[in-house]
């Protein structure tokens, strides 16, 4: 379940019924750059959320971008690698997650709705909860995983992060 938080601080994100052919391209260019922020992570519904720090930088290439870092605190020091590529055919984003040493490989996908990108995390267990990444103005995101906690069913909210560029 960790992994998927860590999915969270992913890149650092995601449904219009009509966008644009250059909207994934806009939001992968805002997702550039070196990213630092705070925020907390709760591991299971019934845990107490704890603090973690983030370092993220987003390395675009075309209609894809790599997002590397690692937080520390609640986190654990732990790296994470993800991959997001556009479809501007499916108007939609797909990709990959890896980070801590429990998580194993989570898939992602999702759609953009305005400034945000709401995407489905589903790890390698099937476990599934939502990341969602918002972009305020040119320099701020604010990144939310929310899903189900395994034993009570009871919604949570796993990662809230806000994250500032520069």
């Amino acid at each position: 379940m960790k992994g998927l938080l860590f999915a969270a601080v992913v890149a650092a994100g995601l449904a219009p019924s009509v966008a644009r052919a250059d909207e994934g391209a806009d939001f992968i260019a805002k997702l550039s750059g070196s990213w630092t922020g705070s925020g907390s992570i709760t591991a299971s519904g019934g845990e107490a959320p704890a603090a973690t720090t983030c370092h993220l930088q987003g390395a675009p290439s075309g209609a894809s971008i790599t997002v590397t870092g690692k937080c520390d605190g609640a986190a654990k020091g732990a790296n994470l690698a993800v991959q997001l590529t556009w479809s501007g055919d499916q108007k939609s984003f797909v990709g990959t997650f890896q980070g801590g040493a429990e998580a194993g490989t989570a898939s992602l996908s999702g759609r953009l709705s305005g400034n945000s990108l709401v995407m489905q995390v589903t790890s390698q267990n099937g476990a599934v909860s939502t990341l969602t990444l918002t972009v305020s103005g040119a320099n701020r995101l604010s990144l939310a995983v929310s899903g189900k906690d395994s034993k009570s069913g009871k919604p949570v909210q796993y990662v809230s992060l806000g994250l500032a560029k520069g």
